[in-house]
């Protein structure tokens, strides 16, 4: 059945993100903890920030990213408009939210930082001790 699509709209705004990695067990804990840590961010109106799943990793995904604990994985960005004024401080604010109340708490997962080595100079967030 080939679908339609009419070209009428579409707008993007300068973002800053960050990208973090959940494993599970299997494929099936894996989707509950994704869709839990990017569900209700499809628009930053209203929201905390935009979320969403970038690729999966590791078994079943992407073969040459291979993560930490030998366990599927999935790499999720979450991303908030330049233009807010407190933006950085709502970044880490809706990783914090996310990582703690939707990815820890799914049976089996865990999460990573995609990059275990940022550079010092790399804008990052520590988040090990407010967890």
């Amino acid at each position: 059945m080939a679908v339609e699509i009419e070209d009428t709209y579409a707008e993007a705004f300068r973002s800053l993100y960050v990208e973090f990695l959940i494993t599970a067990r299997d494929r099936r804990w894996l989707d509950h903890a994704v869709h839990a840590a990017t569900g209700h961010g499809s628009s930053s109106i209203m929201c905390d920030c935009e979320a969403g799943l970038d690729r999966y990793v590791g078994p079943g995904g992407d073969s040459t990213f291979t993560t930490p604990d030998g366990r599927p994985g999935a790499i999720c960005q979450l991303h908030v408009p330049r233009f807010w004024k407190n933006r950085e401080d709502a970044l880490e604010k809706a990783l914090l939210k996310r990582v703690c109340q939707n990815v820890l708490t799914c049976p089996t997962a865990r999460c990573f930082s995609v990059d275990e080595h940022v550079p010092d100079d790399q804008p990052h967030f520590r988040l090990g001790r407010k967890v």
